[in-house]
């Protein structure tokens, strides 16, 4: 989750996120795997702090394919405003 939290350039964040997409297609536990390394905190804060709305864009869909678990859905509730 390291390269979600310091990104070198955007366009390393979108394919870190869309590899995590494609694995979550081959993987129904990836979601848990991701929630486990903090991914959900991490995901919201690129939602968050993005400039651009692709990354934006990326980051909601990467969190919409992790948000499939009950733990990922707690640890989204928990996540501080």
């Amino acid at each position: 989750m390291n390269i979600l939290e310091e990104p070198s350039t955007d366009i390393e964040l979108v394919k870190t996120m869309s590899s995590i997409n494609s694995l979550g297609l081959e993987s129904i536990h990836l979601g848990s795997l991701v929630t486990k390394c903090n991914g959900v905190r991490s995901l919201l804060t690129v939602c968050i702090e993005a400039v651009s709305s692709t990354v934006r864009s990326a980051a909601l869909r990467t969190l919409a394919m992790v948000c499939c678990s009950s733990d990922s859905i707690r640890q989204f509730e928990k996540v501080p405003n």
